[in-house]
């Protein structure tokens, strides 16, 4: 019997036969796996069912996935965009955009929002939320920022001559990237299909736009970094930030052929949505 080399994290195991030990469950995990497996072919069987437009069940099926990793696609957004592990907390609350916006006045700016700013805050952060015009995340923290320049020039005005709040330029890049976050979690899970759909095609037309025009002047005024399609690295949905299981799970669905009678194409995407949960 020779013992010759085998792959990374496997041993040998008899007959010349190598196993990954770690990767052995027992029957009570087998059994675990399966029932788990049930529930959640259950939890996908009723909503995906209820449509007839293949598009439709398709965004269904992708949804279940990202809501599955939603904590992993946080973590990777997070990475992405080098922000504080702290504002995972934060970014998937119902009234994340008011915490984000408040925590950054108190803390970068030196003071707090007083009643009437909370609550024009509140009744901003609705219509930003709503969103009728099904505009991209990137054009409403857009908007997010002019409302916190409009705050920060009226307690400006308001103060005495020769007055300024300071504004930092990392922990404002930090709160609207943030805010880009919690916007896209709350479309994917508080949305219709359709606002979604419409939503997405937004966002990959106006990225096209942005990637179709010529690159800027390398020179900025004021001594700032020029950063290349700097828009355009900020217009993605919540699935581009999946990590790369995930990744491969949403290509699988994507790759299904939508020519398929409704049942057997639900069922495809039963198939793969269990394989990556």
């Amino acid at each position: 019997m020779s013992y010759e080399s085998y792959p990374e994290g496997y041993h040998y195991a008899f007959d010349g036969m190598y196993c990954n030990v770690d990767a052995i469950l027992s029957q009570d995990e087998e059994d675990a796996k399966e029932a788990d497996k049930s529930r959640l072919r259950l939890k996908l069987t009723k909503p995906l069912f209820r449509f007839e437009d293949h598009e439709r069940i398709l965004l269904q099926a992708s949804k279940f996935l990202l809501r599955e990793h939603k904590f992993k696609l946080i973590k990777n957004y997070i990475r992405i965009e080098k922000l504080p592990t702290s504002y995972a907390n934060v970014v998937a609350q119902k009234d994340a955009l008011q915490l984000l916006v408040s925590e950054y006045f108190r803390h970068s700016i030196g003071f707090a929002l007083d009643i009437f700013e909370h609550s024009f805050l509140d009744s901003f952060v609705i219509k930003l939320l709503e969103n009728a015009n099904k505009e991209t995340a990137y054009s409403r923290v857009a908007d997010l920022r002019r409302l916190v320049f409009y705050i920060l020039d009226n307690k400006n005005n308001c103060k005495q001559p020769n007055f300024n709040l300071s504004v930092n330029t990392e922990d404002t890049r930090q709160l609207l990237s943030s805010c880009r976050l919690a916007i896209l979690i709350n479309d994917c899970t508080n949305k219709s299909d359709s606002y979604q759909l419409e939503v997405r095609e937004n966002t990959k037309r106006e990225f096209a736009y942005e990637m179709s025009m010529p690159l800027e002047n390398s020179t900025m005024p004021n001594g700032k970094k020029y950063i290349p399609r700097w828009k355009a690295r900020h217009l993605h949905s919540l699935d581009y930030y999946a990590n790369e299981n995930v990744g491969k799970g949403l290509k699988r669905l994507e790759s299904i052929d939508r020519g398929k009678d409704t049942a057997d194409y639900v069922n495809d995407l039963i198939e793969v949505c269990l394989e990556f949960a």
